[in-house]
């Protein structure tokens, strides 16, 4: 099902899908498994998951032979 619009947070992918927060906000436990609730609710309505630009780019990169240092800061 597409909603038509980006989530911008987790609290609207939660949302979107009809969770709710729990914990607190910004722990790491919490919002790892805020995460993986929304995961699990989208895997649950057959959500096809995909790679993103980034990482297509960096393993097309690796399988090529071409060095690649990644400066983008996580």
């Amino acid at each position: 099902m597409h909603h038509g619009k980006f989530p911008r947070s987790l609290n609207d992918i939660l949302t979107i899908n009809g969770l709710e927060f729990e914990g607190r906000p910004h722990s790491g436990i919490d919002d790892t498994k805020n995460i993986a609730n929304a995961v699990r609710a989208l895997a649950l309505k057959a959500h096809i998951f995909g790679y993103t630009n980034l990482w297509n780019t960096m393993f097309d990169l690796i399988l090529t032979g071409f060095s690649y240092r990644l400066s983008v800061a996580f």
